[in-house]
């Protein structure tokens, strides 16, 4: 498997290059799915990526006949403080973190990991090695929980440990608000139209709470409030740390509890 991005004489190519960080569950499929809908020319989405951007699945979007190609990869549930030392820099023109509030990520989170306790919120885990080799920075050197801190930490620029700009993406304002939208397209060079954004994505058995009954229907789901559904569940009032909801205040200004 070849990475999709190569680097000729002094320069990376193709010319634009996108890179996704986002946490399981936090919506960052359709996110993604909106950007590359919304991009002119050809599009190759590289999902699930590890550190030599071998992907777990390829999505290749053909919008326009207009003659360049961008490259989007993800990655998800990666340990920001690897990013420099697996020599990820300079590599794309883009870096995009899509982050969700804690109160509706820990909620699908705990949906999506019914019967399992706490193991996809609290504890570390390594995603399979089947197919794609990840290193021990996806999954296997913090929670969920942990993560959560160090990616509003990034965003709110209080760490860098990218050491690049960024662009970073509230998903309860990119859900809710067609001038933040229009906000992220300027910022990003796309088309400003919402083509896409009513994608539910089949990847991880769809959304937590509703599967993919609601596909073509996105924005029908009632995202913004999957935290009403555990209100009194213990295990998800213990994920609430008060560092947690300090980061929530901040950056989402979101604290409904």
């Amino acid at each position: 498997m070849e990475s999709p991005i190569k680097k000729i004489d002094d320069g990376w190519y193709p010319r634009k290059r996108i890179l996704v960080m986002a946490i399981a569950r936090s919506g960052h499929h359709a996110v993604a799915h909106w950007i590359c809908a919304n991009m002119e020319g050809r599009v190759a989405y590289y999902n699930n990526c590890n550190h030599e951007l071998h992907w777990r699945n390829k999505i290749v979007y053909v919008n326009s006949r207009v003659l360049n190609t961008t490259v989007m990869c993800s990655f998800e549930n990666f340990d920001l403080r690897g990013f420099k030392e697996l020599e990820l820099n300079n590599k794309f023109t883009h870096i995009v973190f899509i982050h969700r509030d804690p109160y509706n990520l820990f909620a699908s989170s705990l949906a999506k990991g019914m019967g399992k306790g706490l193991s996809l919120v609290d504890k570390t885990f390594r995603p399979s090695q089947k197919r794609v080799k990840y290193t021990q920075y996806h999954c296997g050197t913090m929670t969920r929980q942990d993560m959560f801190v160090q990616y509003t930490k990034q965003c709110l620029g209080e760490e860098d440990y990218v050491g690049e700009p960024i662009i970073d993406i509230n998903y309860n304002r990119w859900f809710a608000e067609k001038a933040y939208r229009d906000e992220i397209c300027d910022k990003l060079g796309m088309k400003h139209t919402d083509k896409g954004l009513d994608y539910v994505s089949k990847r991880g058995g769809g959304s937590s709470f509703d599967k993919v009954k609601f596909r073509g229907k996105g924005t029908k789901m009632d995202v913004l409030n999957r935290w009403k559904n555990f209100v009194d569940d213990e295990k998800f009032n213990r994920l609430l740390t008060d560092e947690i909801k300090e980061y929530s205040r901040k950056y989402f200004k979101f604290n409904p509890m």
